[in-house]
């Protein structure tokens, strides 16, 4: 998945076919991952692009982990207020991944708190072209996660708003 919730209409439905009824009780567990920076809730299906998999964590981080073996590749902080709510923790119930086009590199865009951030995927370092070095303001803020189209990122935010934004320049 590219989209939390598996596509953006959040059908959560995997049309993969290499596990099935028959021998999904072979299955055994691979590996754990720890963040090791709290204990609480997430509400955010992790996404996986070209075996990395992508997520957040419940000490406000988001994370990239090598999908094969769990080990984690980087680690990136988004700005936390003094006074943090739930709609401060990063990509709490989602994220997407823009593949790039006409010369913008691809990038993960997710809401955290008053911001929509975009940051490239190979480093976790923030999109210097976008908005203001990374991130652009998200009027009401918002922690849901938005969706793509033509070339838009489109999100709800809190006070029943929906905002759009150009996934090239914030």
């Amino acid at each position: 998945w590219t989209v939390s919730q598996g596509d953006a209409g959040a059908r959560r439905y995997s049309a993969l076919t290499q596990i099935n009824r028959r021998n999904v009780k072979q299955l055994r567990e691979a590996w754990t991952f720890h963040s090791g920076d709290g204990s609480g809730n997430i509400q955010c299906n992790p996404i996986v692009v070209d075996g990395v998999l992508y997520a957040p964590t419940v000490g406000r981080a988001l994370v990239a982990l090598d999908a094969a073996t769990g080990v984690e590749r980087w680690r990136f902080h988004p700005e936390v207020p003094r006074r943090p709510g739930l709609d401060d923790a990063p990509a709490r119930r989602g994220l997407v991944f823009w593949p790039g086009a006409d010369g913008a590199v691809p990038r993960l865009v997710f809401a955290s708190g008053k911001w929509i951030y975009a940051l490239d995927p190979k480093t976790g370092k923030p999109i210097a072209d976008f908005g203001e070095h990374g991130r652009t303001p998200l009027p009401t803020g918002g922690s849901g996660v938005g969706v793509m189209w033509r070339g838009t990122y489109v999100v709800a935010g809190f006070a029943g708003d929906v905002v759009s934004f150009d996934l090239r320049t914030g």
